[in-house]
């Protein structure tokens, strides 16, 4: 009996290390199969043989450089502190994002609450009172930057503020700061960017506002002093000089405007800032 209770545990024994050792070959190794074909006619080829070798993988410590991450600032929040109800702040890329806002501000916040526009083929705002309630404010001046604007509004068909050289900027709707004078309907408080301080950037682009170039660049390489500049023109204009009939008949609008920023660091604190905002339009109406 106890002969034949040995020979059992021998043959356990026996089984469990074959199978243990077959299960340490099939963990360890892979079937690979398939074909070689030929890349043009998909047909296999013959006497041709693919030998896998044995790898040995060895572990590499790799020491990178520190990265910090900071958490980003709140893009609601105004640049004007004090303006804390009834304001919030936009960027460039919300100015061309919203739907119908053709890359205007004016027409993006007609997307706003309380915001409503006196018709489609102008940019503006209405909030309770006249169409010349609202006020443009632009690095401190209160400028009309609107093509064929009017003496009864502040707005008009095309603007003149180009989104690709503001900054991040306040739209007010409600409780003014004393600072914005007799604005009634609401407060553009816009902001123009600075130049890139590294290399030098170029832009090219058509669209609905017209064609554009587009420039900036620093200085020199051992100075942060840059500049920006934008230039457009008509885009109705450019196609009818080209011989290009869009069906406006005489009646085709030319405009072109220019904007610029120059920014030079003093060697205190701050910056000697230089901008400008101009241009020029017209319109032949004729009738019999």
């Amino acid at each position: 009996m106890k002969r034949l209770f040995c020979i059992l545990i021998l043959i356990f024994a026996w089984v469990s290390l074959f199978f243990s050792s077959l299960y340490a070959q099939s963990s360890a190794t892979q079937t690979v199969r398939g074909q070689i074909v030929d890349a043009q006619s998909d047909f296999p080829l013959t006497g041709v043989n693919v030998i896998v070798l044995d790898i040995s993988l060895e572990e590499n410590v790799l020491m990178g450089e520190e990265v910090i991450i900071t958490a980003e600032s709140d893009k609601t929040a105004t640049n004007n502190e004090l303006a804390t109800v009834s304001s919030r702040s936009f960027n460039l890329e919300e100015t061309g994002r919203y739907a119908g806002s053709r890359n205007d501000p004016a027409r993006m916040a007609a997307n706003f609450a309380e915001v409503v526009v006196n018709s489609d083929d102008r940019n503006d705002i209405i909030r309770g009172n006249s169409l010349s309630g609202l006020l443009w404010g632009l690095e401190g001046i209160n400028p009309n930057p609107s093509h064929y604007g009017s003496l009864s509004s502040t707005g008009g068909p095309v603007s003149m503020l180009n989104y690709n050289v503001l900054d991040k900027s306040d739209f007010l709707i409600g409780a003014f700061l004393a600072e914005y004078g007799n604005a009634l309907a609401g407060v553009f408080d816009l902001q123009l960017r600075g130049g890139n301080t590294e290399k030098r950037e170029f832009l090219g682009q058509v669209g609905f506002n017209g064609f554009e170039l587009g420039m900036e660049e620093p200085f020199s390489k051992k100075s942060k002093a840059s500049y920006i500049a934008n230039y457009r023109y008509s885009t109705l204009g450019a196609f009818q000089a080209l011989g290009v009939n869009f069906g406006t008949g005489a009646a085709t609008p030319e405009y072109q405007d220019l904007t610029f920023k120059v920014d030079i660091p003093t060697k205190k604190a701050g910056y000697f800032t230089m901008f400008g905002i101009g241009g020029v339009n017209s319109i032949d109406l004729l009738s019999s």
